[in-house]
This record gives structure tokens, C-alpha cells and sequence, in this order.
């Protein structure tokens, strides 16, 4: 048996599991399967915008005063994973939110893998979808709801993506 920490979350784990499943169906060892993984690593980015920080706080996370006083000031938080490590931005407003995801998706173009993710925000995720088809590669994109372990520490409302930059 072989531990791996994927170092992503969400989509960016599932791209792995994909890209591990068809080396190992190409006959690949298990040494090989790894160094590949950890070379996807290096390309693979999760970037997504909350619509409110009422379930960080739930979550504990945040604390109350700071999130009342964002609230009032709409600010948007904005979480990035990349290698393993997390970090975050404010943005004020959902349209300046929604302009930092184009941003971050033309920053990291072009594609192999792109995954739309949101959570119970599928009109919202739809209308981005067009607004950046240019950034994403012919033919598939996965268009997920995140699961509701991550949903219900980010709350509803969350758009976001999992993409895999072209080598």
C-alpha cells in the first residue's frame, strides 16, 4: 500500500483519481503512477467564491464580529488551494468575485481538465460557463454540485473551478 497526499481538494483530488486510474489501466507502476500525480500537482489549481462568510462563522472558522462586519461591507470571501496550500482573498461584491474567478481561469490558460463547481448555484455557475468558454479546452467540462461535507462549511451560493494547466 502507498499514502499520497494529493495536496488539492474537491475537483483537484478528482483529477488526480482520474489520471491515477488510467495509468494503472495502461499497465503503469505504481512509481510511475506517482511521479506522474505529483507532475499534475504542480498544474492543478481550485479556486472558488463564497457568496457570504455566515458559514464560516457556523463552522467556526470565523469569528462573529468579523463576520458581521464583512457581511456589511459585502465581502466576498475568495479561497484558492494550490500544492497543498490554502489561501484566501476578499473581494468586495459578487461581481467583483465573479471578475477575480475570470481573472485566476485566464491567469492559468490553457487547459487540459476544467471543472465548473458551485453549490446550488447553477444559474450563477451557467452564466460564468459562457462568459469564459474561450479559456476552456474543446470538448468535456465537468459541471459539478460540491458535495455537501465541503457545502455545508461554505454555505450555498459558492462558485468556483478545478482546473488542470496544460503542460
Amino acid at each position: 500500500m502507498t499514502v499520497f497526499d494529493s495536496r488539492q481538494l474537491s475537483l483537484g483530488t478528482g483529477f488526480l483519481v482520474e489520471t491515477a486510474a488510467k495509468c494503472a489501466e495502461a499497465g503503469s507502476t505504481v512509481t510511475k503512477i506517482l511521479a506522474v500525480l505529483n507532475e499534475q500537482i504542480s498544474r492543478t489549481h481550485v479556486f472558488a467564491a463564497l457568496d457570504t462568510l455566515q458559514f464560516l462563522r457556523r463552522s467556526g472558522r470565523m469569528n462573529s464580529v468579523v463576520s458581521t462586519i464583512g457581511e456589511l461591507l459585502q465581502i466576498k470571501p475568495f479561497l484558492k488551494m494550490y500544492e497543498g496550500k490554502a489561501s484566501a482573498e476578499r473581494v468586495r461584491t459578487q461581481k467583483n468575485a465573479m471578475k477575480r474567478l475570470v481573472e485566476l481561469l485566464k491567469q492559468y490558460a490553457p487547459y487540459e481538465k476544467v471543472a465548473l463547481l458551485h453549490s446550488d448555484a447553477a444559474e450563477r455557475a451557467n452564466g460564468l460557463l459562457q462568459e469564459v468558454k474561450e479559456f476552456i479546452p474543446d470538448g468535456e467540462i465537468w459541471f459539478e454540485q460540491i458535495n455537501p461535507v465541503l457545502g455545508a462549511h461554505i454555505g450555498p451560493g459558492v462558485v468556483g473551478f478545478a482546473c488542470v494547466s496544460k503542460r
